[in-house]
């Protein structure tokens, strides 16, 4: 009569964490109370023949465990040649880790695509990449603004796409020209020029037509001592901003819009430099205007 060993409990004590790998060939039964914990064991253990590697076994594992340890385990069990193609795709739209690209040897254009779709740092799981297949990496790269860095000569479009996705991505671009300095100013208003230094004038202005600001808190943050030209700019855009929320309802504004705005409440509101300034601009004169230092 075998034994019954219930895996259910989310947490094992030293006597409870047993070797299941000396019970495989042994008269055991094994009862699982949850699905995902009986697919862990059957791969971890290499208990699953060729067999039984059946599509919807590889969907169920997918869905519940993590895609790209499955796609290992499948591969050592049918090849890559016997897995379906719709399963590597499905598997290519849970990679949210960018890695599934390194385990397939000739993966098909769909998957490629699915992948970078996806995760764009499997990009660099690609040895020669597309001019395309770079674009589309950069623009669904998740968490990895360091990207750029691993393209050879990269395009001024390249660098356009990399910094408009991610703002973090600008700090990884080698002397950017005025017009990756202007996309960044277009795609993430006043908060960019933390990372420009010495901006020009016109991408100033651009990061100032681009800010969603009603109170004027984070654009003078950002340009505590703006000239006439930028000081104007930024009165006409806290007006723009007042009228745009009042005539459009929130979920119409862009989401990095609201998303700036939304950091200037939470950061901005009880910063000592940003009351002083304030005060500044109360008590303002014509002698104030200065050319801007950031």
């Amino acid at each position: 009569m075998p034994y019954t060993i219930t895996l259910s409990r989310q947490l094992y004590s030293p006597i409870q964490e047993l070797n299941y790998a000396c019970y495989k060939n042994k008269n055991y039964a094994f009862r699982f109370d949850k699905v995902r914990v009986r697919y862990d064991f059957l791969l971890s253990n290499n208990l699953v023949s060729h067999e039984q590697c059946t599509p919807s076994f590889m969907i169920n594992c997918i869905d519940l465990l993590n895609s790209n340890w499955c796609m290992k385990h499948f591969l050592d069990i049918l090849g890559e040649d016997k897995i379906p193609e719709y399963i590597k795709i499905y598997a290519a739209k849970k990679d949210y880790d960018g890695d599934i690209l390194s385990l397939l040897k000739q993966p098909s254009a769909r998957v490629i695509t699915t992948a970078l779709t996806t995760a764009g740092q499997n990009l660099i799981h690609l040895s020669n990449p597309t001019t395309k297949q770079i674009l589309l990496g950069l623009s669904h790269e998740t968490e990895t603004p360091w990207l750029i860095t691993k393209i050879k000569h990269p395009t001024v479009k390249m660098q356009i796409t990399a910094v408009t996705h991610d703002i973090q991505a600008y700090k990884y671009i080698t002397n950017p020209c005025e017009s990756v300095k202007l996309a960044a100013a277009r795609a993430h208003g006043i908060e960019i020029l933390r990372y420009i230094k010495s901006p020009s004038e016109q991408v100033i202005l651009t990061a100032i037509r681009h800010t969603l600001d009603t109170t004027g808190e984070l654009l003078f943050y950002f340009l505590p001592h703006p000239n006439h030209k930028i000081y104007n700019a930024i009165k006409q855009q806290i007006n723009s901003s007042k009228h745009l929320i009042s005539t459009k309802p929130q979920e119409q504004i862009s989401a990095k819009t609201l998303q700036i705005n939304s950091w200037q409440n939470a950061d901005v509101q009880h910063c000592p430099k940003l009351a002083k300034i304030k005060q500044e601009m109360t008590n303002f004169s014509a002698d104030m205007f200065l050319i801007p230092t950031r």
